[in-house]
């Protein structure tokens, strides 16, 4: 069954630290009658790449997206399950206002959620992504790691908008070059910033990222501070108190 009402949140409704704000919200809720879920399933349904379906049938990262929309426009998403009975979704979103006198020229309200940015990257190398992977969330990043182009093409088309950042190999040795990747998310996302990863003598030349603000290269196997700056030069708001330590 689907349901619609307005209401006035208040905090003892269960609603997510830090969102809460006294308003009204159109409330749509949504409630199945199917197996329900466990209580070890909900306590991870917030957990990027956490699914319940059959190795090569799901991401995990629906939930993800989901909850990311919500909370770009104001909202969320509130669960509630009971194994053997159901589940009911209930998805809030604040009613528009006449004014927004916090809201500057073009500029979101200053009670906007702040939200960590998603990076995808694509690195062959076990032991480099996960090192990326380490620096990144220590920046404050989502991460979305690929073991190849495939994958990374993969991830890149299912979260292409949501995404903020992509570290990319420039060459390497998959069935898709790492050129033709670069040009693929290019030309699909033009306004998405890039990390190129790759040897020295196959850097870009300096016109050519200079031409590029969004476009960052640094040399394989790369360092933390050099990855560390490159992000933070295209997402100012990541920083890494101590680049050298991981």
């Amino acid at each position: 069954t689907v349901e619609t009402s307005v209401t006035e949140v208040r905090p003892e409704a269960g609603v997510p630290a830090g969102t809460w704000q006294m308003r009204e919200y159109a409330r749509v809720q949504i409630t199945d009658t199917g197996c329900g879920m466990s209580a070890e399933v909900l306590a991870r349904l917030n957990e990027p790449f956490f699914t319940t379906k059959e190795p090569g049938r799901g991401t995990g990262l629906g939930m993800t997206a989901i909850r990311r929309s919500l909370q770009e426009h104001g909202g969320w998403l509130g669960i509630e399950s009971k194994e053997g009975v159901g589940s009911t979704f209930s998805v809030y979103l604040p009613l528009a206002r006449e004014e927004s006198p916090a809201a500057g020229a073009g500029g979101l309200a200053s009670d906007s959620p702040v939200l960590s940015p998603l990076v995808l990257m694509v690195v062959e190398d076990t032991q480099m992504r996960r090192l990326g992977e380490k620096v990144l969330r220590k920046m404050g990043c989502q991460v979305l790691p690929a073991e190849n182009t495939e994958q990374g093409v993969q991830l890149w088309s299912q979260n292409r908008e949501l995404l903020q950042l992509a570290v990319l190999p420039f060459k390497n040795s998959s069935t898709r070059t790492g050129g033709d990747l670069v040009r693929l998310i290019q030309e699909g996302t033009p306004a998405l910033n890039l990390i190129l990863c790759g040897p020295k003598e196959e850097a870009p030349g300096e016109a050519d990222l200079a031409r590029k603000s969004r476009m960052r290269f640094i040399e394989m196997p790369f360092s933390v501070p050099d990855l560390a700056r490159s992000v933070s030069e295209l997402l100012p708001a990541c920083r890494f108190e101590r680049p050298g330590q991981v």
